[in-house]
């Protein structure tokens, strides 16, 4: 027996797609089979049948309703399936068997674009890294990495070079939902000749040097396999992909996993699933969805150029200054929609009516956002950011007309019924819909005209699906019809005639709904290629519109939390005046929150920081490394007065933690992160360290953490805090002038300890171990018992001294 020419087609299908579940068209159903069904059944929670296909053995199946498949494909790509949706390219016609079949668009994680289940505040990249197996140019020099990511719902796609250790801190910063590796499946798309001709071909230019790409280069290799991975999934190329950003070397500060996670930029480090309670969360005032990705986008990639922080800045301080019309701009912001991935489903042709009004309401407040822009001032170099999105705002009032005429303000969501198209914009259309409201007015008329010149009173128009419209008159009257009329069918009592002119309006009426379908669909693709054309008019617009949001929401959080501008120096010098952690401020209130000083650089480049646990020192530490962090992106800061030291890295080594993955102890993910330190910091660098040395013995513990403090102070410079309970390590502030003894001030008032929260010099001599263990909660006797050891040794150690 030999399979069915329908699974004849799937299994040619599934030979070409073996790594994805194929999604293979029946009629209103997306059916998958064999091993497909079997995997998609138990991921999804499907019933698993059986069909007939030609072998003497059912094929399991199952299946997904059509217009429901939007949520099964996001379950399966949530557990790491691909998707290859195989649609019905012809309709079923009578005589013709088979119906025309073929993938339409392969479904990854990272080329996922459905806006209803997509976080409008992230982006969703898909990257690509290149490693050359050939050797580095010299022993000396280590080997590069090549590495692209695009977000094909908003048309972003970079390309950048890094040491080949370094590439997981680039894929940190760029957190891509997929990537593809040159020795991976795809690798044949890494190849230099294929690459190159993928570029070119996708954005139909003869050189690569058009994006200050040389064609030796191996940026060639990662962003071609990246566009032929595109086009293999997406089958077209991207409009909305329109250029090759070149991220150069050295262009933003360096934040590797472990500093994202201790600091916790973007979530907090037990719930990274969530933005509350992280630097994100407090910096986010943002009006739009470009604004807010493009906000998490610039505070993964601080600057390392002091002109262009400054930009920034400047552009802050204006809307700071200009506060009357910087409300102005974020309540026109307010009323944008996300542009950028409007044109992503422009450009992948999923774009509905209600996206088309979306486009046409935002292209209207433009005007609004371009003039509540503050672009003129005396200082011409203070706005120049805001004068250039001022200047990049295109107005487009043609095509937002355009829109509006032609899309019903009440259109549907769905494409299928029609009715999306505006009455009045087409007269055609309009005489479709006509035929169909006014064809029982017409079959009326028509009845009344042959009732009269037939003479039949009895005569009257009938429909069934079968035979469709026709005139019945009783048999007796028969003799009586006139010759332009045409039998039909007889019934018992009956006859039945047609004649041309209900013919044509049985053509009229039921051909109407799907003429008037078929000419909306067509309408609605016009309309695309007219948006197409301005394409990257939108996307300019909304660039501009997403930096405008940034800009003001850093300008707005520094109004309501009473932030300053920071300085940026080139000398290596911090100088904090009552600086506060804008987390927890904003958690417990700036009226509940102690402010502190920090001054490092210079002959003095570290603080040896002593004090109990949960007086703050590690808030401390943070409060720095974020102040640091949010000069370098252009924000104001938290502080009275900042000057901030142009850096290029910060480091982080905060709490305890093993690696199960790994096998590695907590002291040796400890030691793993030390090494990280001292073979990458420099001098420019911003060096957090807390607890070092605890995870082993005392003694050895103690040596390392000295041997690490002293390394990371004489051989590398980098201004670095080091929090301890060694306490014997401050006799290094006592003998070293770069490195000085600061304390956490306590009190302890009627045997209570008491957290002041104010960092000075000096030397904090106790731990308060067995106070912070009684805030705990541990039982007294525990408490009693522990006194009694710890004054026990104590007494030891002084007298064999």
């Amino acid at each position: 027996m030999a399979l069915t020419p329908m699974m004849v087609r799937w299994q040619e299908v599934k030979s070409a797609h073996k790594d994805c579940i194929v999604f293979y068209r029946l009629g209103d159903f997306y059916e998958m089979f064999f091993e497909d069904a079997e995997v998609a059944s138990r991921a999804l929670g499907l019933t698993l049948t059986g069909r007939d296909c030609g072998l003497e053995k059912r094929a399991p199946m199952c299946g997904v309703p059509f217009h429901a498949a939007a949520g099964y494909i996001k379950k399966l790509i949530e557990k790491g399936h691909r998707v290859a949706v195989c649609e019905q390219l012809t309709a079923p016609q009578k005589g013709k068997t088979l119906v025309q079949r073929d993938v339409t668009k392969i479904i990854t994680a990272g080329t996922y674009n459905d806006e209803n289940f997509l976080d409008g505040t992230k982006n969703n990249f898909v990257a690509a890294v290149y490693s050359p197996a050939k050797p580095p140019p010299s022993p000396a020099a280590p080997p590069l990495a090549s590495i692209a990511w695009c977000d094909i719902t908003t048309g972003e796609f970079f390309v950048t070079q890094t040491p080949a250790d370094k590439t997981e801190d680039v894929l940190g910063m760029i957190a891509p939902r997929e990537t593809i590796t040159s020795d991976g499946h795809y690798g044949y798309a890494f190849n230099s000749a294929t690459a190159y001709q993928a570029i070119l071909r996708y954005f139909k230019i003869t050189s690569t040097e058009v994006f200050d790409i040389n064609k030796t280069s191996s940026l060639v290799n990662c962003a071609g396999a990246l566009l032929e991975y595109l086009f293999l999934t997406q089958k077209q190329a991207m409009a909305n992909v329109t250029r090759i950003r070149v991220i150069q070397g050295g262009e933003y500060m360096t934040l590797d996993k472990t500093a994202r996670d201790n600091l916790e930029l973007n979530s907090p480090f037990r719930h990274p699933n969530q933005k509350q309670g992280s630097l994100l969360w407090v910096l986010d005032d943002t009006k739009t969805a470009m604004g807010a990705r493009l906000l998490a986008s610039w505070l993964n990639k601080p600057l390392q150029s002091v002109s262009a922080v400054n930009e920034r800045l400047d552009a802050v301080d204006t809307l700071v200054n200009e506060s009357v019309t910087a409300r102005d701009l974020r309540t026109s912001l307010s009323k944008i929609a996300d542009i950028s991935r409007l044109c992503g489903k422009v450009a992948s042709r999923d774009i509905l009516p209600r996206d088309f009004l979306a486009i046409s309401r935002s292209l209207e407040q433009l005007h609004h956002v371009k003039q509540a822009t503050p672009c003129h001032c005396e200082r011409s170099a203070a706005t120049s950011l805001l004068t250039s999105c001022h200047d990049d705002i295109v107005l487009l009032p043609d095509l937002a007309d355009l829109i509006s005429r032609a899309i019903s303000p009440d259109a549907p969501a769905k494409l299928d019924d029609g009715g999306y198209i505006r009455d009045g914009f087409n007269a055609k259309l309009d005489e479709f819909r006509n035929a169909r409201a006014m064809g029982h007015g017409w079959l009326s008329k028509l009845e009344a005209t042959e009732r009269e010149q037939t003479k039949i009173k009895e005569l009257k128009v009938g429909f069934n699906r079968v035979a469709g419209y026709y005139f019945e008159v009783p048999t007796r009257h028969s003799a009586s019809v006139p010759y332009r009329f045409t039998r039909k069918a007889t019934t018992a009592s009956t006859e039945r005639f047609i004649t041309a002119e209900l013919k044509e309006l049985e053509d009229k009426i039921l051909n109407a709904q799907t003429n008037a379908i078929e000419l909306e669909t067509k309408l609605l693709s016009e309309l695309r290629q007219s948006v197409l054309a301005k394409l990257p008019e939108l996307l300019k617009n909304a660039d501009a519109v997403a930096i405008l949001d940034v800009l003001q929401s850093f300008a707005f959080v520094a109004i309501a939390n009473n932030y300053v501008r920071p300085m940026l120096n080139e000398k290596g010098a911090i100088q904090l005046k009552d600086a506060r952690h804008p987390v927890v401020e904003k958690l417990v209130g700036t009226n509940n929150y102690i402010p502190n000083d920090c001054t490092m650089g210079g002959g003095f480049t570290t603080m040896l920081i002593t004090g109990p646990n949960m007086a703050g020192k590690s808030t401390y530490m943070r409060m720095v490394a974020h102040i640091v962090i949010m000069a370098h992106i252009g924000s104001f800061v938290p502080a009275a007065a900042a000057q901030i030291p142009l850096t290029d890295r910060v480091f982080t080594r905060i709490g305890a933690s093993d690696s199960l993955l790994t096998g590695e102890s907590t002291f040796m993910v400890e030691m793993n992160e030390c090494a990280n330190i001292v073979h990458n910091a420099t001098k420019k660098s911003l060096v957090l360290l807390d607890e070092v040395g605890r995870g082993t013995g005392t003694s050895d513990g103690r040596a390392l953490a000295s041997s690490i403090i002293t390394y990371i102070t004489d051989k590398i410079g980098a201004n670095t805090m080091f929090a301890t309970h060694f306490h014997e390590l401050t006799e290094l502030g006592k003998t070293n002038p770069r490195i000085r003894n600061y304390k956490v001030l306590t009190e302890q008032i009627d045997g209570e300890i008491v957290f002041l929260h104010r960092v000075e010099q000096g030397i904090e001599e106790n731990s308060f171990g067995i106070d912070v263990a009684k805030l705990a909660g541990l039982p007294k006797e525990v408490l009693d018992n522990a006194r009694r050891i710890y004054n026990q040794d104590r007494a030891q150690r002084e007298t064999k001294k």
